[in-house]
């Protein structure tokens, strides 16, 4: 059972960094997208009875059915926190 997951604003650079390269030019490093930083901060604790209810409930039956949900749930959080946040910059 997957939950399908849209193209979204990804947020931008969670942590970007900027420094003189050898030539003396101003080199950008952008890492990882605050999309992605805040789908694996999420504790996934925060999703445990969820998990366990749809465990029951929706007929998830293997460890990697609960592994690709949880995924998916924390990028759905994710998205939820950069859409709130284009709402109240």
């Amino acid at each position: 059972m997957a939950i399908p997951i849209a193209q979204p604003n990804d947020g931008g650079p969670a942590f970007p960094r900027s420094s003189q390269g050898p030539s003396g030019d101003l080199d950008m490093t952008f890492g990882m997208s605050l999309r992605d930083w805040f789908a694996g901060t999420l504790p996934l604790s925060d999703f445990d009875n969820l998990l366990i209810e749809l465990f029951r409930k929706d007929g998830i039956k293997t460890v990697d059915e609960v592994i690709e949900y949880a995924a998916a749930l924390r990028f759905r959080n994710a998205d939820a926190m950069l859409a709130e946040s284009d709402k109240n910059p």
